[in-house]
C-alpha cells in the first residue's frame, strides 16, 4: 500500500491551534503592509513588525534612532489607520532586540600630558586629605 505524501502546509492547516496561529500571522503581516504604505519611503525598511493587541498597536523598529523617528509620526499614523477602519487607541514604538550586543571599538589608553601631570602632582602636595592626595599622585603617573 502506497502512502500519500502531504505537504507541511497541509499538516499546519490540519491542527486548529496552528491554523489559528497562521491566521494571526497573516493578519499581522497585512497590518504591517498597511503601516508601511503610510510611512515615508525611508522609514519603511526600519519598521520590522507590527502587532495589534486590543486597540494598542506596537511597531517594532530595528534601532533606537529609527524608533525615535517613528515616534514622531504616531499621531498622524494613528489617524490614518483609524481612517482606514482599523481600531487603534494608541501606538507604541519599540526596538526589536536583534540578539546581539553592539561591538565596542577598542580605544587607546588616555594619558596626561607632562604639564598636566606636573600640575596634578603639585596639587597633591598641597592637599591636606591624605587619601585624595594619594589618588592625585597615582593619577599624575598616567603620562604619555
Amino acid at each position: 500500500m502506497k502512502k500519500q505524501t502531504r505537504s507541511v502546509g497541509d499538516y499546519l492547516r490540519s491542527d486548529p491551534l496552528l491554523r489559528q496561529l497562521l491566521s494571526q500571522q497573516e493578519q499581522q503581516r497585512q497590518l504591517c503592509d498597511q503601516v508601511h504604505e503610510l510611512l515615508p519611503e525611508q522609514l519603511r525598511p526600519h519598521c520590522l513588525a507590527t502587532v495589534l493587541v486590543r486597540d494598542r498597536l506596537r511597531i517594532y523598529a530595528d534601532s533606537p534612532a529609527w524608533a525615535s523617528r517613528l515616534r514622531y509620526l504616531t499621531r498622524d499614523l494613528g489617524a490614518a489607520l483609524r481612517g482606514a477602519g482599523i481600531k487603534v487607541g494608541g501606538i507604541h514604538v519599540r526596538v526589536l532586540a536583534a540578539g546581539r550586543t553592539p561591538r565596542r571599538r577598542p580605544h587607546a589608553p588616555r594619558n596626561l600630558s607632562p604639564e598636566s601631570a606636573r600640575l596634578i602632582r603639585q596639587l597633591s602636595d598641597e592637599i591636606s586629605d591624605p587619601m585624595l592626595s594619594a589618588a592625585l599622585r597615582r593619577l599624575s603617573r598616567h603620562t604619555g
